[in-house]
Protein backbone atom coordinates (compact mmCIF):
# COMPACT_ATOMS: atom_id res chain seq x y z
CA UNK A 1 0.00 0.00 0.00
CA UNK A 2 1.16 3.10 -0.71
CA UNK A 3 0.28 6.45 1.15
CA UNK A 4 -0.36 9.91 0.41
CA UNK A 5 -0.34 13.32 1.96
CA UNK A 6 -2.02 16.28 0.07
CA UNK A 7 -1.19 19.63 1.97
CA UNK A 8 -4.76 20.72 -0.56
CA UNK A 9 -6.37 18.39 -3.00
CA UNK A 10 -10.11 18.67 -4.70
CA UNK A 11 -12.61 16.39 -3.61
CA UNK A 12 -15.78 15.39 -5.03
CA UNK A 13 -17.08 17.63 -2.73
CA UNK A 14 -14.62 20.46 -3.24
CA UNK A 15 -11.48 21.87 -2.09
CA UNK A 16 -9.45 20.60 1.16
CA UNK A 17 -6.69 20.72 3.20
CA UNK A 18 -4.35 17.91 4.78
CA UNK A 19 -5.86 15.21 2.54
CA UNK A 20 -4.52 11.34 3.62
CA UNK A 21 -5.07 9.11 0.90
CA UNK A 22 -3.94 5.18 0.97
CA UNK A 23 -3.78 3.46 -2.65
CA UNK A 24 -3.54 -0.48 -3.25
CA UNK A 25 -3.37 -2.18 -6.12
CA UNK A 26 -3.81 0.91 -8.36
CA UNK A 27 -6.94 1.78 -6.61
CA UNK A 28 -7.46 4.56 -3.90
CA UNK A 29 -9.26 3.01 -0.72
CA UNK A 30 -9.58 5.72 1.60
CA UNK A 31 -9.19 9.63 1.25
CA UNK A 32 -9.17 11.38 4.85
CA UNK A 33 -9.45 15.16 4.31
CA UNK A 34 -8.73 17.34 7.31
CA UNK A 35 -6.37 14.50 8.84
CA UNK A 36 -3.68 16.81 10.56
CA UNK A 37 -3.54 20.57 11.83
CA UNK A 38 -3.30 22.88 8.85
CA UNK A 39 0.24 24.84 8.11
CA UNK A 40 2.11 21.75 9.95
CA UNK A 41 5.29 21.36 8.39
CA UNK A 42 6.04 18.11 7.49
CA UNK A 43 2.74 16.78 8.55
CA UNK A 44 3.06 14.86 11.69
CA UNK A 45 0.52 12.10 10.05
CA UNK A 46 2.91 11.95 6.44
CA UNK A 47 5.96 11.59 8.92
CA UNK A 48 4.84 8.52 11.05
CA UNK A 49 3.07 7.11 8.28
CA UNK A 50 6.02 7.23 5.85
CA UNK A 51 3.31 9.22 3.40
CA UNK A 52 4.79 10.80 0.28
CA UNK A 53 3.70 14.42 0.81
CA UNK A 54 2.90 16.28 -2.40
CA UNK A 55 2.76 19.84 -2.40
CA UNK A 56 0.60 22.27 -4.54
CA UNK A 57 -3.62 21.16 -5.38
CA UNK A 58 -3.94 17.31 -6.01
CA UNK A 59 -6.37 16.59 -8.58
CA UNK A 60 -7.71 13.88 -9.80
CA UNK A 61 -6.46 12.09 -12.84
CA UNK A 62 -7.45 13.49 -16.21
CA UNK A 63 -9.04 11.04 -18.94
CA UNK A 64 -7.65 12.12 -22.93
CA UNK A 65 -10.72 10.75 -24.60
CA UNK A 66 -9.28 11.18 -28.35
CA UNK A 67 -5.41 10.31 -29.15
CA UNK A 68 -3.60 9.82 -32.16
CA UNK A 69 -0.18 9.01 -30.59
CA UNK A 70 1.76 9.08 -33.66
CA UNK A 71 1.17 12.39 -34.58
CA UNK A 72 3.34 13.73 -31.80
CA UNK A 73 5.68 13.60 -34.60
CA UNK A 74 3.95 16.74 -36.86
CA UNK A 75 4.76 19.07 -34.31
CA UNK A 76 5.94 22.08 -35.76
CA UNK A 77 5.88 20.59 -39.29
CA UNK A 78 2.20 21.57 -41.00
CA UNK A 79 1.71 24.57 -40.36
CA UNK A 80 4.40 26.84 -42.77
CA UNK A 81 2.55 28.50 -45.54
CA UNK A 82 -0.78 28.39 -44.06
CA UNK A 83 -2.31 25.26 -45.50
CA UNK A 84 -5.62 23.86 -45.69
CA UNK A 85 -6.53 20.44 -43.38
CA UNK A 86 -6.08 18.63 -47.02
CA UNK A 87 -1.95 19.20 -46.71
CA UNK A 88 -2.01 18.28 -43.05
CA UNK A 89 -3.59 14.94 -43.94
CA UNK A 90 -1.48 14.46 -46.75
CA UNK A 91 1.46 15.02 -44.86
CA UNK A 92 0.05 13.01 -41.77
CA UNK A 93 -0.42 10.37 -44.14
CA UNK A 94 3.20 10.45 -45.48
CA UNK A 95 3.95 10.02 -41.89
CA UNK A 96 1.94 7.05 -41.40
CA UNK A 97 3.42 5.21 -44.39
CA UNK A 98 7.46 5.53 -42.45
CA UNK A 99 5.88 3.76 -38.81
CA UNK A 100 7.07 0.18 -37.69
CA UNK A 101 6.29 -0.93 -34.13
CA UNK A 102 9.49 -0.02 -33.14
CA UNK A 103 9.21 3.90 -34.23
CA UNK A 104 5.34 3.21 -33.29
CA UNK A 105 6.14 2.16 -29.79
CA UNK A 106 8.87 5.16 -29.51
CA UNK A 107 6.77 7.89 -30.02
CA UNK A 108 3.69 6.72 -28.39
CA UNK A 109 6.03 5.90 -25.11
CA UNK A 110 7.01 9.70 -25.35
CA UNK A 111 3.64 11.26 -26.07
CA UNK A 112 2.01 9.10 -22.97
CA UNK A 113 4.59 9.67 -20.80
CA UNK A 114 4.21 13.60 -21.18
CA UNK A 115 0.37 12.91 -21.29
CA UNK A 116 0.97 11.12 -17.73
CA UNK A 117 3.28 13.96 -16.47
CA UNK A 118 0.51 16.65 -17.18
CA UNK A 119 -1.76 14.72 -14.94
CA UNK A 120 -3.12 12.36 -17.41
CA UNK A 121 -4.24 8.84 -16.38
CA UNK A 122 -6.07 7.31 -19.05
CA UNK A 123 -6.22 7.65 -22.65
CA UNK A 124 -8.59 6.36 -25.45
CA UNK A 125 -6.50 5.85 -28.39
CA UNK A 126 -7.58 5.80 -31.72
CA UNK A 127 -5.86 2.95 -33.51
CA UNK A 128 -5.81 2.79 -37.33
CA UNK A 129 -2.34 2.38 -38.17
CA UNK A 130 -2.79 -1.74 -38.35
CA UNK A 131 -0.49 -3.11 -40.92
CA UNK A 132 2.45 -2.82 -42.77
CA UNK A 133 2.24 -0.73 -46.10
CA UNK A 134 0.48 -1.77 -48.58
CA UNK A 135 -1.93 -3.43 -45.87
CA UNK A 136 0.44 -6.33 -45.57
CA UNK A 137 -0.11 -8.04 -42.04
CA UNK A 138 2.75 -8.34 -39.59
CA UNK A 139 3.60 -11.38 -38.93
CA UNK A 140 1.41 -10.54 -35.61
CA UNK A 141 -1.08 -8.88 -37.14
CA UNK A 142 -1.28 -6.68 -33.77
CA UNK A 143 1.91 -5.90 -33.67
CA UNK A 144 0.99 -1.87 -33.91
CA UNK A 145 -1.81 -2.53 -31.23
CA UNK A 146 0.66 -4.20 -28.57
CA UNK A 147 3.50 -1.57 -29.26
CA UNK A 148 0.83 1.53 -27.96
CA UNK A 149 0.27 -1.43 -25.16
CA UNK A 150 3.56 -1.48 -24.25
CA UNK A 151 3.90 2.17 -24.55
CA UNK A 152 1.05 2.70 -22.06
CA UNK A 153 2.47 0.14 -19.63
CA UNK A 154 5.73 1.45 -19.94
CA UNK A 155 4.68 5.10 -19.44
CA UNK A 156 2.40 4.14 -16.34
CA UNK A 157 -1.19 5.26 -18.03
CA UNK A 158 -4.09 3.44 -18.67
CA UNK A 159 -5.33 2.78 -21.85
CA UNK A 160 -8.57 2.15 -23.88
CA UNK A 161 -7.22 1.30 -27.22
CA UNK A 162 -10.38 2.36 -30.00
CA UNK A 163 -9.35 -0.15 -32.73
CA UNK A 164 -10.46 1.67 -35.98
CA UNK A 165 -12.10 -0.54 -38.48
CA UNK A 166 -10.90 1.53 -41.76
CA UNK A 167 -13.02 0.64 -44.69
CA UNK A 168 -13.31 3.41 -47.34
CA UNK A 169 -11.09 5.62 -48.67
CA UNK A 170 -13.44 8.95 -48.54
CA UNK A 171 -16.22 10.63 -49.95
CA UNK A 172 -17.21 12.18 -53.24
CA UNK A 173 -20.30 13.19 -54.87
CA UNK A 174 -20.68 9.52 -56.43
CA UNK A 175 -19.98 8.06 -52.83
CA UNK A 176 -17.19 5.87 -51.29
CA UNK A 177 -13.76 6.04 -52.87
CA UNK A 178 -11.78 3.34 -52.61
CA UNK A 179 -8.71 3.00 -50.35
CA UNK A 180 -5.59 4.91 -52.00
CA UNK A 181 -2.27 3.37 -51.46
CA UNK A 182 -1.39 5.05 -48.32
CA UNK A 183 -4.78 3.91 -46.46
CA UNK A 184 -4.53 0.24 -46.98
CA UNK A 185 -2.37 -0.13 -44.03
CA UNK A 186 -5.34 1.14 -42.58
CA UNK A 187 -7.58 -1.58 -43.72
CA UNK A 188 -8.74 -4.77 -42.63
CA UNK A 189 -10.28 -5.07 -46.13
CA UNK A 190 -13.81 -6.51 -44.06
CA UNK A 191 -15.78 -5.82 -41.27
CA UNK A 192 -15.10 -9.84 -40.42
CA UNK A 193 -11.87 -9.93 -40.89
CA UNK A 194 -11.00 -6.71 -38.70
CA UNK A 195 -13.02 -8.50 -36.37
CA UNK A 196 -11.46 -11.39 -35.82
CA UNK A 197 -7.94 -9.13 -35.62
CA UNK A 198 -9.23 -7.57 -32.49
CA UNK A 199 -10.54 -10.71 -31.11
CA UNK A 200 -6.89 -12.01 -30.85
CA UNK A 201 -5.76 -8.74 -29.32
CA UNK A 202 -8.12 -8.99 -26.88
CA UNK A 203 -6.89 -12.62 -26.09
CA UNK A 204 -3.27 -10.50 -25.83
CA UNK A 205 -4.86 -9.01 -23.00
CA UNK A 206 -5.82 -12.09 -21.32
CA UNK A 207 -2.08 -13.00 -21.49
CA UNK A 208 -0.65 -12.83 -17.22
CA UNK A 209 -4.21 -11.27 -16.39
CA UNK A 210 -5.45 -13.08 -13.30
CA UNK A 211 -7.90 -14.74 -15.12
CA UNK A 212 -5.06 -16.44 -16.82
CA UNK A 213 -3.16 -17.78 -13.87
CA UNK A 214 -6.36 -18.85 -12.12
CA UNK A 215 -7.36 -20.89 -14.92
CA UNK A 216 -4.37 -22.10 -16.45
CA UNK A 217 -3.59 -23.23 -12.20
CA UNK A 218 -6.94 -25.01 -12.45
CA UNK A 219 -5.97 -26.83 -15.79
CA UNK A 220 -2.99 -27.97 -14.03
CA UNK A 221 -5.06 -29.49 -11.69
CA UNK A 222 -7.33 -31.33 -14.16
CA UNK A 223 -10.11 -29.66 -11.74
CA UNK A 224 -12.94 -31.95 -13.06
CA UNK A 225 -11.59 -35.58 -12.14
CA UNK A 226 -9.89 -34.13 -9.54
CA UNK A 227 -13.17 -32.87 -7.65
CA UNK A 228 -15.36 -35.89 -9.14
CA UNK A 229 -12.55 -38.18 -6.97
CA UNK A 230 -12.30 -36.11 -4.22
CA UNK A 231 -16.11 -35.98 -4.25
CA UNK A 232 -16.45 -39.45 -4.20
CA UNK A 233 -14.05 -40.68 -1.83
CA UNK A 234 -15.72 -38.14 0.49
CA UNK A 235 -19.19 -39.95 0.40
CA UNK A 236 -17.60 -43.64 -0.04
CA UNK A 237 -15.03 -43.10 3.07
CA UNK A 238 -15.69 -40.15 5.26
CA UNK A 239 -19.00 -40.64 5.44
CA UNK A 240 -19.09 -43.91 6.06
CA UNK A 241 -16.30 -43.72 8.79
CA UNK A 242 -18.36 -40.30 10.50
CA UNK A 243 -21.73 -42.92 10.44
CA UNK A 244 -19.85 -45.10 12.73
CA UNK A 245 -17.99 -43.07 15.14
CA UNK A 246 -21.54 -40.86 15.67
CA UNK A 247 -23.21 -44.54 16.06
CA UNK A 248 -20.63 -46.12 18.68
CA UNK A 249 -21.35 -42.48 20.02
CA UNK A 250 -24.43 -43.15 20.15
CA UNK A 251 -24.93 -39.81 18.33
CA UNK A 252 -27.32 -39.65 14.45
CA UNK A 253 -25.33 -37.90 11.86
CA UNK A 254 -28.21 -37.25 9.52
CA UNK A 255 -29.46 -34.48 11.51
CA UNK A 256 -25.91 -32.19 10.97
CA UNK A 257 -25.73 -33.59 7.37
CA UNK A 258 -29.25 -32.39 6.48
CA UNK A 259 -28.30 -28.86 8.58
CA UNK A 260 -24.96 -28.18 6.69
CA UNK A 261 -26.93 -29.31 2.90
CA UNK A 262 -30.27 -26.74 4.13
CA UNK A 263 -32.62 -29.32 3.84
CA UNK A 264 -36.22 -28.44 4.69
CA UNK A 265 -38.55 -30.58 6.47
CA UNK A 266 -39.04 -32.78 3.72
CA UNK A 267 -36.01 -33.46 2.37
CA UNK A 268 -34.28 -34.10 6.00
CA UNK A 269 -36.73 -36.96 6.25
CA UNK A 270 -35.91 -38.34 3.17
CA UNK A 271 -32.03 -37.94 4.27
CA UNK A 272 -32.94 -39.74 7.73
CA UNK A 273 -34.49 -42.69 6.57
CA UNK A 274 -30.28 -43.72 5.17
CA UNK A 275 -29.35 -43.74 8.63
CA UNK A 276 -32.08 -46.16 10.26
CA UNK A 277 -30.98 -47.34 13.36
CA UNK A 278 -30.21 -51.25 13.98
CA UNK A 279 -31.37 -52.94 17.10
CA UNK A 280 -27.97 -55.22 17.06
CA UNK A 281 -24.55 -54.94 15.90
CA UNK A 282 -22.25 -57.15 14.93
CA UNK A 283 -19.01 -56.65 16.33
CA UNK A 284 -17.18 -58.22 13.35
CA UNK A 285 -19.36 -56.47 10.85
CA UNK A 286 -18.38 -52.91 12.73
CA UNK A 287 -14.56 -53.32 13.41
CA UNK A 288 -14.63 -54.27 9.55
CA UNK A 289 -16.39 -51.18 8.45
CA UNK A 290 -14.20 -48.94 10.52
CA UNK A 291 -11.25 -50.22 9.64
CA UNK A 292 -11.92 -49.89 5.85
CA UNK A 293 -13.65 -46.71 6.82
CA UNK A 294 -10.54 -45.60 8.45
CA UNK A 295 -8.33 -46.25 5.67
CA UNK A 296 -10.26 -44.79 2.88
CA UNK A 297 -10.86 -41.25 5.40
CA UNK A 298 -6.86 -41.40 5.49
CA UNK A 299 -6.61 -41.62 2.16
CA UNK A 300 -8.80 -38.77 1.36
CA UNK A 301 -6.30 -36.92 3.88
CA UNK A 302 -3.80 -37.85 1.31
CA UNK A 303 -5.65 -36.65 -1.82
CA UNK A 304 -6.17 -33.67 0.03
CA UNK A 305 -2.44 -32.89 0.69
CA UNK A 306 -1.94 -33.97 -2.95
CA UNK A 307 -4.27 -30.88 -4.21
CA UNK A 308 -2.75 -28.44 -1.83
CA UNK A 309 0.96 -29.55 -2.90
CA UNK A 310 -0.46 -28.89 -6.47
CA UNK A 311 -1.58 -25.28 -5.80
CA UNK A 312 1.05 -24.29 -4.01
CA UNK A 313 3.69 -25.91 -6.25
CA UNK A 314 5.76 -28.53 -3.33
CA UNK A 315 7.06 -31.56 -3.99
CA UNK A 316 4.74 -34.92 -2.70
CA UNK A 317 5.85 -36.03 0.48
CA UNK A 318 3.44 -39.28 0.22
CA UNK A 319 2.84 -42.16 2.78
CA UNK A 320 5.76 -40.87 5.01
CA UNK A 321 2.84 -38.44 6.41
CA UNK A 322 0.26 -41.13 6.95
CA UNK A 323 0.51 -40.29 11.20
CA UNK A 324 0.26 -36.88 10.18
CA UNK A 325 -2.71 -37.40 7.49
CA UNK A 326 -4.30 -39.93 10.94
CA UNK A 327 -4.11 -36.65 13.17
CA UNK A 328 -5.88 -34.29 10.42
CA UNK A 329 -8.90 -37.40 10.51
CA UNK A 330 -8.86 -36.71 14.24
CA UNK A 331 -9.35 -33.46 13.82
CA UNK A 332 -12.01 -33.35 11.75
CA UNK A 333 -13.91 -35.41 13.68
CA UNK A 334 -13.63 -33.37 16.94
CA UNK A 335 -14.37 -30.46 15.02
CA UNK A 336 -17.60 -31.87 13.40
CA UNK A 337 -18.26 -33.48 16.73
CA UNK A 338 -17.82 -29.75 18.20
CA UNK A 339 -19.93 -28.12 15.14
CA UNK A 340 -22.72 -30.47 16.36
CA UNK A 341 -22.77 -29.93 19.74
CA UNK A 342 -22.51 -26.06 19.72
CA UNK A 343 -24.46 -25.66 16.65
CA UNK A 344 -28.13 -24.78 18.24
CA UNK A 345 -26.46 -22.90 20.99
CA UNK A 346 -25.12 -20.29 18.74
CA UNK A 347 -28.13 -20.28 16.50
CA UNK A 348 -30.11 -19.08 19.90
CA UNK A 349 -27.53 -16.87 21.19
CA UNK A 350 -26.69 -14.71 18.06
CA UNK A 351 -29.27 -15.69 15.46
CA UNK A 352 -28.87 -16.97 12.02
CA UNK A 353 -26.55 -14.07 10.72
CA UNK A 354 -24.49 -14.40 13.79
CA UNK A 355 -23.97 -18.08 13.46
CA UNK A 356 -23.32 -17.49 9.78
CA UNK A 357 -20.17 -14.83 11.06
CA UNK A 358 -19.14 -18.10 13.15
CA UNK A 359 -19.31 -20.72 10.81
CA UNK A 360 -17.32 -18.60 8.77
CA UNK A 361 -14.39 -18.07 10.92
CA UNK A 362 -14.84 -21.75 11.83
CA UNK A 363 -14.37 -23.16 8.50
CA UNK A 364 -11.94 -20.55 7.68
CA UNK A 365 -9.64 -21.51 10.60
CA UNK A 366 -9.93 -24.87 9.69
CA UNK A 367 -8.87 -24.59 6.23
CA UNK A 368 -6.41 -22.50 7.59
CA UNK A 369 -5.01 -25.16 9.59
CA UNK A 370 -5.65 -28.06 7.24
CA UNK A 371 -3.20 -26.42 5.01
CA UNK A 372 -0.49 -25.43 6.91
CA UNK A 373 -0.80 -28.72 8.51
CA UNK A 374 -1.00 -31.27 5.50
CA UNK A 375 1.66 -29.14 3.54
CA UNK A 376 3.96 -29.97 6.66
CA UNK A 377 4.46 -25.98 6.97
CA UNK A 378 6.08 -25.97 3.85
CA UNK A 379 4.18 -22.74 3.00
CA UNK A 380 3.89 -19.55 5.45
CA UNK A 381 0.63 -18.93 7.51
CA UNK A 382 0.76 -15.40 5.89
CA UNK A 383 0.41 -16.74 2.05
CA UNK A 384 -2.35 -19.82 3.30
CA UNK A 385 -4.51 -17.22 4.74
CA UNK A 386 -6.05 -16.05 1.61
CA UNK A 387 -6.45 -19.24 0.09
CA UNK A 388 -8.48 -19.82 3.54
CA UNK A 389 -10.45 -16.93 3.87
CA UNK A 390 -11.49 -17.63 0.07
CA UNK A 391 -12.38 -21.49 0.89
CA UNK A 392 -14.53 -20.23 3.73
CA UNK A 393 -16.48 -17.91 1.58
CA UNK A 394 -16.64 -20.73 -1.36
CA UNK A 395 -18.13 -22.75 2.06
CA UNK A 396 -21.11 -20.31 2.61
CA UNK A 397 -21.77 -19.85 -0.97
CA UNK A 398 -22.42 -23.71 -0.78
CA UNK A 399 -24.43 -23.81 2.02
CA UNK A 400 -26.50 -20.62 1.06
CA UNK A 401 -26.54 -22.94 -3.06
CA UNK A 402 -27.35 -26.01 -1.00
CA UNK A 403 -30.68 -24.27 0.58
CA UNK A 404 -31.97 -23.47 -2.57
CA UNK A 405 -31.62 -26.27 -4.76
CA UNK A 406 -30.43 -29.76 -2.88
CA UNK A 407 -33.78 -30.07 -0.84
CA UNK A 408 -35.83 -29.85 -4.10
CA UNK A 409 -33.13 -32.15 -5.86
CA UNK A 410 -33.23 -34.98 -3.00
CA UNK A 411 -37.37 -34.87 -2.74
CA UNK A 412 -37.02 -35.15 -7.31
CA UNK A 413 -34.61 -37.89 -7.25
CA UNK A 414 -36.47 -39.56 -4.37
CA UNK A 415 -39.47 -40.08 -5.97
CA UNK A 416 -38.36 -40.87 -9.32
CA UNK A 417 -35.17 -43.35 -8.58
CA UNK A 418 -35.43 -44.20 -4.96
CA UNK A 419 -32.39 -44.67 -2.30
CA UNK A 420 -30.05 -44.44 -5.34
CA UNK A 421 -31.27 -41.57 -6.26
CA UNK A 422 -31.05 -39.65 -2.76
CA UNK A 423 -27.24 -41.00 -2.59
CA UNK A 424 -26.93 -39.42 -6.19
CA UNK A 425 -27.81 -36.41 -4.72
CA UNK A 426 -25.55 -36.27 -1.95
CA UNK A 427 -22.75 -37.42 -4.63
CA UNK A 428 -23.27 -34.61 -6.06
CA UNK A 429 -22.90 -32.63 -2.93
CA UNK A 430 -20.16 -33.81 -1.88
CA UNK A 431 -18.22 -33.29 -5.13
CA UNK A 432 -19.30 -29.81 -4.93
CA UNK A 433 -17.39 -29.91 -1.34
CA UNK A 434 -14.47 -30.87 -3.40
CA UNK A 435 -15.21 -27.90 -6.10
CA UNK A 436 -14.81 -25.51 -3.06
CA UNK A 437 -11.54 -27.05 -1.46
CA UNK A 438 -9.89 -26.60 -4.98
CA UNK A 439 -11.28 -23.47 -6.10
CA UNK A 440 -10.25 -21.38 -2.76
CA UNK A 441 -6.79 -22.86 -2.62
CA UNK A 442 -6.58 -22.10 -6.61
CA UNK A 443 -8.35 -18.46 -5.99
CA UNK A 444 -5.95 -17.52 -2.89
CA UNK A 445 -2.73 -18.85 -4.69
CA UNK A 446 -3.63 -16.58 -7.62
CA UNK A 447 -4.38 -13.56 -5.55
CA UNK A 448 -1.17 -14.10 -3.72
CA UNK A 449 0.79 -14.21 -7.13
CA UNK A 450 -0.98 -11.09 -8.29
CA UNK A 451 -0.48 -9.19 -4.82
CA UNK A 452 3.80 -10.17 -5.32
CA UNK A 453 3.55 -8.14 -8.36
CA UNK A 454 1.77 -5.51 -7.00
CA UNK A 455 4.46 -4.97 -4.35
CA UNK A 456 7.27 -5.32 -6.89
CA UNK A 457 5.08 -2.54 -8.73
CA UNK A 458 4.67 -0.27 -5.96
CA UNK A 459 8.38 -0.62 -4.90
CA UNK A 460 9.28 0.64 -8.62
CA UNK A 461 6.91 3.54 -7.93
CA UNK A 462 7.59 5.14 -5.08
CA UNK A 463 8.62 8.28 -6.38
CA UNK A 464 4.92 9.73 -7.27
CA UNK A 465 6.74 11.16 -10.66
CA UNK A 466 8.39 7.54 -12.24
CA UNK A 467 6.59 4.40 -13.78
CA UNK A 468 8.63 5.40 -17.26
CA UNK A 469 7.40 9.05 -17.85
CA UNK A 470 10.78 10.12 -18.85
CA UNK A 471 11.24 10.95 -22.62
CA UNK A 472 15.31 9.84 -23.18
CA UNK A 473 17.25 12.97 -23.98
CA UNK A 474 18.03 12.99 -27.49
CA UNK A 475 14.72 10.82 -28.76
CA UNK A 476 12.32 13.03 -30.01
CA UNK A 477 10.49 9.76 -31.07
CA UNK A 478 10.38 11.20 -35.02
CA UNK A 479 9.92 7.88 -37.21
CA UNK A 480 12.05 9.45 -39.89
Amino acid sequence: MTTLFASRALLPSGPARDVLIEVADGRFTSVIPNATPSGTTPPPDATRLRAVFLRGVVLPGFANAHSHAFHRALRGRTHHGGGTFWTWREAMYSLASRLDPDNYLALARAVYAEMALAGITTVGEFHYVHHAPGGRPYGDPNAMGHALQQAANDAGIRLTLLDTCYLEGGLDASGHLPLDELQLRFSDKTVEAWASRVDDIERGRFEGSSAQIFLQRLAALDLANSIILFGSALLISVLPFVILLSSLANHRIDTDLSRHIGLNRQGARIVSQLFRSSPSHSAAAIVTALIFATAGTIAVAGSLQVIYERVFDQPHRGWKDVLRFATWVGVLFGALVADSVISGSVHAAVGPAGQGLVIYAGVAGFFWWTMHFLLAGRVSWRLLLRPAILTALFWIGLELLSSVYFSSSIISDSRLYGTIGVVFSLMVWFIAIGAVIVLGAVAGATWNQQKGRSRRTEADDRDPRAGGGQVPEGQSGDPR
